[in-house]
């Protein structure tokens, strides 16, 4: 199939991307070829910018077009406006933050979605992020319709991850010593490794399945404890967790998203890790051990370059600070 790519060069772009390639399809790259232009050796790739300068395809025909890096419903709407006609179908990487309720467990496609008070804003912050996702995919189904296709993916990891979350928490349960776990041992964590959401992607491509899908991490599968195990096993690391309550993690004043990522505090946002995507494993979603997913993200880590920081994560010195100063306390 001839397909289109806005994007392929970061994370989920670039193994979807990869993913294409290997199965032989005949894939075009669109981005601003600022970073890794000739990553795909053989793959052709246009340059320019999508807001406001497709013109260079307008006399091109696909049978997808892929956007994996879609944030603004203004520039969402006017590419698929400009594919309406140009291609027969339309894949747009939505978010499961488009549900703003999270103290429910088990929400499936049909649940509400976010209503932002600006829809005009183009501010992409933690506060509209999710709805204007929403409101992304309203653009695409108007241009589309029953042509679109919609994943709605949750926290997303594995090598080439640029939001360092679960890196950080290979990268800290690879070293020596003992580490920061936060308590309670069960709250619920939802992973994808990216390598198995550009499968599913790829498969819906070559079948032609369309419609919105949640893609979000195995419902139950994860605990932040057997998270935790699954990075020891997987970097074979012999590092203690030195489980500490919430208590404690605040009074040290231990941000959740910067510094221990993935831990809620409030069992009231378990939601977030809680919604199922039973939709999409009917469809061939499959989820590889996490175990393997640590292993090849710690071999990734290893290839950055030498003094590379981590975007997130506690810093070395305040968990040495911090683990010190609980001494027997901690669980």
């Amino acid at each position: 199939m001839k397909i289109l790519l806005i994007g392929g060069t970061v994370f989920v772009g670039r193994h979807l991307a990869a993913e294409l390639v290997q199965q032989g399809h005949d894939l075009t790259l669109f981005n601003r070829g600022k970073t890794r232009t000739g990553l795909f050796p053989g793959v052709r790739e246009v340059h320019g910018d999508r807001d406001g300068g497709l013109d260079v395809l307008a006399d091109e025909e696909f049978d997808w077009v892929v956007d994996t890096c879609g944030y603004v419903p203004r520039v969402v709407g006017a590419s698929a406006q400009f594919f309406k006609d140009r291609a027969k179908n339309y894949l747009f990487v939505s978010t499961v933050s488009v549900y703003p309720t999270t103290d429910q467990a088990g929400i499936d496609e049909s649940g509400e979605v976010a209503v932002i008070e600006d829809p005009g804003t183009e501010v992409v912050d933690g506060r509209t992020y999710g709805a204007l996702k929403a409101l992304c995919e309203e653009q695409v189904l108007d241009a589309f319709g029953d042509r679109a296709l919609i994943p709605r993916p949750g926290i997303v990891m594995g090598p080439e991850d640029p939001t360092d979350r679960f890196t950080s928490w290979v990268s800290r349960i690879a070293g020596d010593g003992d580490f920061l776990a936060p308590e309670v041992r069960n709250q619920p964590v939802e992973l994808i490794d990216a390598r198995d959401l550009a499968a599913w992607m790829a498969l819906q491509i070559r079948d032609g399945n369309c419609g919105i899908y949640n893609t979000a991490g195995a419902m139950g599968a994860l605990t932040m404890e057997s998270m935790i195990r699954g990075c020891s096993a997987g970097t074979k690391s012999s590092a203690a967790p030195r489980w500490v309550d919430a208590e404690a993690l605040q009074s040290a004043e231990i941000s959740g998203p910067g510094e221990l990522p993935f831990w809620l505090p409030d069992p009231s946002a378990w939601g977030l890790f809680q919604v199922t995507s039973a939709k999409a494993v009917a469809c061939g979603l499959r989820y590889r051990p996490l175990e393997e997913t640590a292993a090849d993200t710690l071999a990734w880590i290893q290839e950055r370059p030498e003094g590379s920081a981590m975007k997130v994560g506690i810093s070395p010195e305040k968990e040495a600070e911090i683990l010190a100063s609980l001494g027997s306390t901690a669980g």
